[in-house]
Formats: C-alpha cells, sequence, structure tokens
C-alpha cells in the first residue's frame, strides 16, 4: 500500500514537472532589427527588442561582462542573437550591437557593452516592470555607454528612489522597522509596571 501511494506521489510531480510553462525569451522575426527605441510615457525613450519588450541592464555587470547566471538568468533572461547572425538594431538605437561569450559556453546580445536582459513578469510589449528592481536594474536610454542606473538618462525629472521598486520588496521595510520598535518599547513598559506592582503586593 505505501509503495502504491509513493509510486503515485512520484507520478504526479514528474507530471507537474513535464506541463509546468518554461520562460521562453521572445524571438526576433527573421529580417527584423532585433534592438528598436520605444517612448514610455514615465520613462521616455527606452531600447526594446523587435516585440516591443523592454530591455534591461544589470548594475552589477561589467561591460562586455555577465554577473547574472543560475537564479539570476531565470528572472532575467538574457537577450540572444538571432539564429541568422550578428544582432541589429533600428536606425535611431544609437550604439553599437554585438554579442559576448558567456561562462555556459552560450551568447548574449550587448548594447555598447553592455550585456542586455528581459524581466520574466513583463507580459506585453510597453510593460516596464523589471524597472529599479533590487536598486540594480534598469531601463536603458539610447544612447547609454556605461553601466549605470539609466533612468536619469531617460527622463531627467526622475531618479532611481523616486522610481517604484517594483518585484523586489513587497512593503516598506523601515515602516515594519519602526512599528515593530515601538511595540517591543510598549511591551517593556507593561511589563517594568507590572512588576512593580507585583512588588508592591509582596511588600
Amino acid at each position: 500500500m505505501m509503495h502504491r501511494l509513493v509510486f503515485s506521489l512520484l507520478a504526479v510531480a514528474i507530471g507537474l514537472v513535464v506541463i509546468a510553462p518554461t520562460v521562453s525569451p521572445p524571438v526576433a522575426a527573421q529580417g527584423d532589427p532585433l534592438v528598436k527605441v520605444a517612448t514610455d510615457p514615465q520613462l521616455g525613450k527606452i531600447l526594446v527588442d523587435s516585440k516591443g519588450m523592454t530591455l534591461y541592464l544589470y548594475s552589477r555587470d561589467e561591460k562586455g561582462v555577465s554577473n547574472c547566471y543560475d537564479a539570476c538568468e531565470m528572472r532575467w533572461p538574457v537577450v540572444r542573437p538571432p539564429a541568422s547572425g550578428a544582432p541589429t538594431g533600428s536606425s535611431d538605437v544609437g550604439g553599437t550591437l554585438a554579442t559576448i561569450d558567456r561562462k555556459d559556453g552560450t551568447k548574449q546580445v550587448t548594447y555598447n557593452g553592455i550585456p542586455l536582459y528581459y524581466w520574466f513578469q513583463d507580459e506585453k510589449a510597453g510593460d516596464t516592470k523589471g524597472q529599479a528592481v533590487g536598486g540594480v536594474w534598469w531601463i536603458i536610454a539610447p544612447g547609454l555607454n556605461q553601466i549605470t542606473p539609466a533612468v536619469a538618462q531617460a527622463s531627467p525629472a526622475a531618479s532611481p528612489a523616486a522610481l517604484p521598486r517594483t518585484g523586489s520588496v513587497p512593503f516598506d521595510p523601515m515602516g515594519l522597522s519602526v512599528t515593530v520598535g515601538a511595540a517591543g518599547m510598549a511591551m517593556t513598559v507593561v511589563g517594568a509596571a507590572l512588576l512593580r506592582r507585583r512588588g508592591r503586593r509582596q511588600d
């Protein structure tokens, strides 16, 4: 009986693994430029792929070197070159597209040497949910030539601190710390009062 139960659970687990959806980076249509420029209402001009999906940089990368692998890469799929050859850009892309060799043996597209990524929670063209995630992931403005927070170049009125940190901490940790601290202080005061009252009764 126990063997049958274990076998059934194993079969269900295998089935879930087989049918589980995987995140696949968009593939550019034949002949379309891989990288183009789009205009976001808040961020200004940003780089997108041929399907309009937003492209991002990782502040912990180096020019020509990606530091995003394993769990990071699952959340931030890398931009791959087209099977037809070198990546191409629209006439207004304002930079040079190339590829780098990743340590896992694959290739990744770069913009002015900056490795390019997608954000797995962007569901459709125009989504910018990856902007400012963790304070290290940023959209890319045309002409950007260094790995720094790019939002100021896309929208001078905005700053990284002013943007919502989507996809990272879903609440304000400072507010929670203040609340917990206040509760702890109140409990200390109440406890001290109870001890004094108990001491008086014993006297």
